[in-house]
């Protein structure tokens, strides 16, 4: 068994899934070598956004990324294009989140028990449309960042980047609620076309450092702040 579990530490190893030690400390940095970014998740609204920035400045602290939650389908053109204006005028990032889910979907699986790994995930064809234009929507006033649950909706969205359909410096990333937890996972949604990962909540440090070391993009931890 020992020898076995030998020889798949080595596949993963040549697949770019290594161990990594207690003590692991990451050589990565962001392109102006910070290690680390402030985001605050949650913000529906540019009243909020507003209010947390003007905190935030009083208060010399400066917040990355903004990030709404609820879906870009709960805000009108000018609510978004607001908060567009703010994200500019502060100098963040600003994501914006898919708003088709299977929460807000007919489905009476996803509120059991067993369903409730569904996640936010999209169901059936006609809401990975709407899930498609409301990122379009999206773009189209000008959020350059997209909170997603649905690794399939990744995978076309990536594809109209490339295609040209959607604009090169839009920012893909997956939210914990789509329940990722290992390296192999996160390495897959690198591979089609992730810019950031949030893995669920309550992993261990060493099981972080796995998926940082396998991965070059951004992890987005929560933090919760009593």
């Amino acid at each position: 068994m020992v020898d076995n579990m030998e020889d798949t530490k080595r596949f993963l190893k040549k697949a770019g899934i290594d161990e990594v030690s207690q003590d692991y400390v990451s050589p990565k940095r962001f392109s102006d070598g910070g290690q680390y970014r402030f985001e605050v998740p949650g913000i529906q609204s540019p009243k909020t956004m507003k209010a947390l920035l003007e905190e935030a400045g009083k208060n010399d602290i400066f917040i990355h990324r903004v990030t709404q939650t609820k879906g870009i389908m709960m805000l009108t053109d000018e609510e978004i294009k607001e908060m567009v204006e703010l994200a500019k005028d502060y100098g963040c990032e600003l994501f914006l989140s898919v708003g088709p889910r299977a929460t807000y979907d007919t489905s009476a699986t996803v509120h059991t028990a067993e369903g409730s790994r569904i996640g936010y995930r999209l169901r059936g064809y006609d809401n990975l449309v709407y899930a498609i234009e409301d990122v379009k929507r999206a773009v189209d006033l000008g959020v350059r960042g997209i909170l997603l649950y649905d690794e399939g909706l990744l995978y076309v969205l990536n594809q109209m980047r490339i295609d040209g359909e959607l604009p090169d410096n839009l920012h893909f990333k997956m939210s914990a609620h789509a329940g990722h937890g290992n390296p192999a996972s996160a390495k897959l949604l690198e591979s089609i076309g992730l810019n950031s990962f949030n893995p669920v909540r309550d992993l261990q440090i060493p099981m972080l450092a796995s998926i940082r070391n396998a991965v070059d993009i951004p992890l987005d931890l929560h933090k919760r702040v009593a």
